[in-house]
């Protein structure tokens, strides 16, 4: 089905990145914020950049329009995020007014343990181990703040082949006329 969006939702090392390369071989065209980042100059970098509004708006304002590009061309969209900026909510009310695009929000929902044991050992050699850690407890704060909105659940917490087809299931029966 064309001009399906897919939001993965979900903290840092819950699966959003592994399940969009999965369903990108699908035909889904992966956008996710971190690829905006880089192309937005940071002016205030005295704060840190998760709580520079500034810079995440205009990050997601250039995900906002490479999402409406990509629908425009009839392609299918998987978004991954962590969904606890207020920016997020901005770009959801942006979403929900797109004509004949259908959205499925689906929250990868994986323990605070586990988190920071994949990431610990995701990362061995990488010495921003202890700050990937901590910005899962930002996150994990943040949420409770903004609640970002979804329509499933997946327990993140399985194998990544059962949480990818748990997720494709999903998807496959949407109603689409929710």
């Amino acid at each position: 089905m064309n001009n399906q969006i897919i939001i993965l939702i979900g903290n840092v090392g819950s699966g959003k990145s592994e399940i969009a390369r999965r369903l990108s071989k699908r035909g889904f065209k992966h956008i996710q914020i971190d690829d905006f980042f880089p192309k937005v100059e940071r002016v205030n970098k005295k704060i840190p950049w998760y709580d520079d509004q500034e810079y995440i708006h205009k990050a997601y304002l250039l995900l906002f329009s490479e999402v409406k590009k990509q629908l425009k061309f009839g392609n299918s969209i998987v978004i991954d995020t962590t969904g606890v900026s207020i920016e997020w909510k901005w770009l959801n009310k942006r979403l929900n007014k797109i004509p004949k695009s259908n959205i499925i929000r689906i929250f990868l929902k994986v323990p605070i343990k586990v988190l920071k044991r994949r990431i610990s050992q995701r990362n061995k050699k990488n010495i921003q181990i202890k700050t990937k850690i901590n910005f899962v407890d930002y996150i994990t704060k943040r949420r409770k703040i903004v609640k970002p909105k979804y329509d499933y659940i997946v327990d993140g917490n399985q194998s990544k082949k059962k949480v990818f087809l748990d997720t494709l299931k999903i998807i496959q029966s949407y109603n689409y006329s929710n």
